[in-house]
């Protein structure tokens, strides 16, 4: 009953969320057409950089401290060329050349890299009663096997991953990919909770989830230049009160979640 209630919970918190997004940017829209804000902040307030560090603050808010680096990183990273060429009297032009300020990726990879550290350090205060499984500083691609955990949370940035989970009671998880690709493979897992939940978001990046064929899906989509697509290669099974359910919440801006079994 407790589970239901967070699980309820948090899926009221989402959409209060993204209704309070809607409001705000119809608002900044109104002020834009009225001329109550200036047209030079056009560029800044309405971009896909802004909105990766709107979404970057909510995460934040949310406790998902690593999400929430990886998108105001990103987001902020990108939206200085545009500040920069809105308000060149000020800075000078400096921000106007990515060359400028690349030094920050560096700045940028050393904070999630002791993110990165379960051992000792940030890392295991934050991530170890989660479970948090993160792939921020792996290099270009890495597998990983996953023997004991339950609840799955996977973050990349610039990079690929490959996840093999091993489950009696899988309860679900987040998997987010900017600019980078997860490989989620569910198919040793050997029992579901009853209230799983495993959402997923792909931002200028691709995620793909195996599942067993057995298993149902009930899954809730949203796309923005992008597509969520059941690529499964369905068997006629009967369902019954028995068969495995998954809660699937899967998003993606300018990426594709793919679901294969």
């Amino acid at each position: 009953m407790e589970n239901e209630f967070k699980i309820k919970n948090k899926e009221s918190q989402g959409k209060i969320g993204f209704a309070i997004l809607l409001v705000l940017a119809g608002i900044i829209l109104l002020a834009f057409n009225l001329e109550l804000i200036p047209v030079i902040y056009k560029p800044i307030l309405i971009s896909w950089q802004m909105l990766l560090v709107v979404l970057g603050i909510a995460a934040f808010i949310k406790r998902h401290f690593v999400n929430a680096i990886i998108l105001i990183s990103v987001g902020g990273f990108f939206i200085l060329p545009v500040i920069g060429q809105s308000f060149p009297e000020v800075l000078n032009g400096t921000l106007n050349n990515a060359q400028n300020y690349w030094p920050v990726l560096l700045i940028i990879g050393g904070i999630l890299f002791l993110f990165k550290k379960n051992d000792h350090g940030m890392c295991s205060k934050y991530c170890q009663p989660k479970k948090f499984i993160s792939d921020m500083s792996k290099g270009c691609s890495n597998t990983n096997t996953d023997t004991g955990n339950d609840y799955v949370d996977k973050a990349v940035l610039f990079n690929g991953s490959e996840e093999i989970v091993f489950s009696s009671n899988f309860r679900g998880g987040e998997a987010n990919a900017a600019f980078g690709e997860i490989k989620l493979d569910l198919r040793k897992v050997s029992g579901l909770s009853t209230n799983n939940k495993l959402e997923v978001n792909a931002m200028f990046g691709s995620i793909i989830v195996y599942v067993p064929s057995e298993w149902q899906i009930n899954l809730k989509s949203s796309a923005m230049f992008g597509d969520v697509q059941d690529k499964r290669h369905m068997v006629d099974t009967p369902i019954s009160d028995s068969t495995p359910i998954l809660n699937l919440k899967a998003a993606c801006m300018f990426g594709n979640v793919e679901i294969r079994n």
